[in-house]
């Protein structure tokens, strides 16, 4: 599972990140946005959880978490 990792500038969402969840056999991981991923298509399914790492180091502020789905994303927000 993809997820995208965003902060909150002014009054918009930045994306900053990739995340990548241990689903299938992945190893959870967190790659920034301006580096080449390939990303495939793959349904949503299943309870959970998705287990995901945040970058090593996050400026103070409001992020949120979002899946990777343009129809219908799903968004939970946090702050550092």
């Amino acid at each position: 599972m993809f997820f995208t990792l965003e902060r909150q500038v002014g009054g918009s969402w930045q994306q900053t990140h990739f995340l990548i969840s241990d689903q299938g056999q992945l190893q959870p991981s967190a790659k920034p946005v301006d580096e080449e991923i390939l990303i495939t298509l793959m349904a949503v399914g299943g309870p959970g959880p998705d287990l995901v790492v945040l970058p090593n180091h996050l400026d103070p502020g409001t992020w949120r978490i979002c899946t990777l789905d343009e129809s219908n994303p799903s968004c939970g927000e946090f702050e550092i």
